[in-house]
């Protein structure tokens, strides 16, 4: 008869504690298959096989097990996924003790589902935008709105001030860390009317300054200005920067009068900057426009007679549209998916619109692009964001037939596939791409030609190969 599990648990133990027992495969086999949750953590904690530990952590049924486990784990990746998605809170919380690293720490904080772990993952990164932002997505998750707007301004002002410290040539990359962007989303989730759409409109202004610094050379692109200002536009930029390195240094030695003085310097070189800048909006608006975008309010969009706005924010969580015409918000939409199930769909759409290997059985199913249309157009110019910037809005079904026949045209040594009967978006309306409702209207305040319409009559869906350019 097999001994009670406190039996063995305490023979276990007896052995293991004066090291009669040290076999790491007799101890995995005790550790992975014995009845008893006590026995099974005894053997636990003797284990240093990583990859046994590892496979404990994360499939044991018991949760002390786990723990036991995850507690003499070293594995930063393991410990990461334990941390967001055991189903036990002190599993959680000890394998989140346990991580190190700063960028799953950063991702932790922004990602995990527990408020605590986001919470005690963005004090170890050592980071205040990190842990204000978690802070404010605990307060969001909460309902306490009032206490997560003002958490979520706080972590964008550290933000933007992060950005300042940095060289110039290194601020083009600083928000393809896109956790950085979270406070931004944040504050588009909790607010309404003409603030969330500020909100949503300073975020892309944001990704706008990094994507076209990337675009264009600097010293092309510099030669839109006088040199004397290009000049002094540097001076003042790595002025200010170094401003706030001396400032951090002297905070962190203690020196408070030091710490003082350059608060005020660098509050003196950023009015200076403003006033620079407002000069370059009046002397040379494109440059500025490029430079240093502004986020508008939607009674400043420049919309024509007729012309319907869309513009969305995709958030982490869920997507905010807004519904823009006569420079009036009509409506806030709030479309119920998150980034992820965004990217799955319109990815596995661009997939089927581009599949140039299914030639007997065309790809193209209009029952999906129907779908999209219904979850993401209410009635145009749209501005979209992050994954819907992928999507061909033209190519979305507003109908189609019951009877869907496939129509194969060779043209050029190709064959192409057609399906008639089906109208899409493009056949109905007139529509334009803008990166955000400021470019438009500065856009159009400079003269600069704006995009026509798009023919999308039966579109091509797939080909037997690639055109020759």
């Amino acid at each position: 008869m097999l001994p009670t599990g406190g039996v063995r648990k305490a023979a276990l133990k007896k052995v293991t504690d004066h090291n009669l027992l040290t076999d790491q495969n007799v101890l995995a086999d005790i550790a992975e298959n014995d009845s008893d949750p006590d026995v099974r953590q005894v053997a636990a904690e003797k284990l240093t096989d990583q990859k046994l530990l590892a496979d404990i952590a994360q499939n044991d049924s018991d949760p002390d097990v786990r723990q036991v486990a995850a507690e003499k784990l070293t594995d930063q990746k393991v410990l990461a996924d334990i941390a967001q998605n055991d189903s036990d809170p002190d599993v959680r919380k000890a394998a989140a003790e346990k991580v190190t690293d700063q960028n799953l720490l950063a991702d932790i904080a922004e990602n995990a589902s527990d408020p605590d772990i986001r919470k005690a993952a963005a004090e170890k990164t050592g980071r205040p935008i990190a842990l204000l932002t978690a802070r404010g997505l605990s307060f969001e998750e909460s309902g306490f709105m009032s206490m997560a707007h003002y958490t979520f301004k706080q972590a964008i002002e550290k933000t933007e001030e992060e950005r300042e410290r940095l060289p110039e040539d290194d601020k083009p990359h600083f928000f393809a860390d896109r956790n950085r962007l979270a406070p931004y989303e944040g504050l588009i989730r909790i607010t309404s009317g003409e603030e969330a759409f500020h909100h949503s409109e300073a975020m892309k202004a944001r990704l706008f300054m990094e994507q076209t610094a990337g675009r264009y050379n600097k010293n092309r692109f510099s030669g839109n200005i006088p040199g004397n200002l290009r000049k002094e536009e540097t001076e003042i930029v790595d002025s200010l920067a170094a401003l706030y390195r001396h400032r951090d240094k002297a905070c962190e030695e203690g020196d408070t009068t030091a710490c003082r003085k350059l608060e005020v310097e660098i509050e003196h070189d950023r009015r200076k900057r403003e006033e620079f800048t407002e000069r370059l909006r009046g002397e040379y608006p494109e440059y500025a426009a490029v430079r240093y975008p502004q986020p508008l309010k939607a009674s400043e969009v420049a919309l024509r007679p007729g012309e319907v706005l869309i513009e969305y924010a995709v958030t982490e969580t869920e997507t905010i549209a807004w519904l823009i015409r006569d420079n009036r918000i009509l409506k806030k939409i709030r479309i119920d998916k998150s980034r992820n199930y965004l990217r799955a769909v319109i990815n596995s759409y661009r997939r089927m619109l581009s599949d140039t290997d299914r030639v007997l059985k065309p790809a193209f199913d209009p029952e999906q692009g129907n779908e999209l249309c219904k979850l993401l157009i209410s009635e145009f110019i749209i501005v979209p964001d992050k994954e819907l910037a992928l999507l061909p809005f033209e190519t979305l079904v507003i109908s189609y037939p019951e009877k869907i026949i496939y129509r194969s045209y060779p043209i050029g040594g190709a064959v192409f596939h057609t399906v008639p009967g089906v109208t899409y978006l493009g056949d109905r309306y007139s529509i334009s791409y803008y990166q955000s409702a400021s470019v438009l209207t500065q856009t159009r305040a400079l003269g600069k030609a704006s995009p026509g319409k798009s023919s999308w009559r039966w579109p091509i869906l797939c080909s037997d190969r690639q055109i020759p350019a």
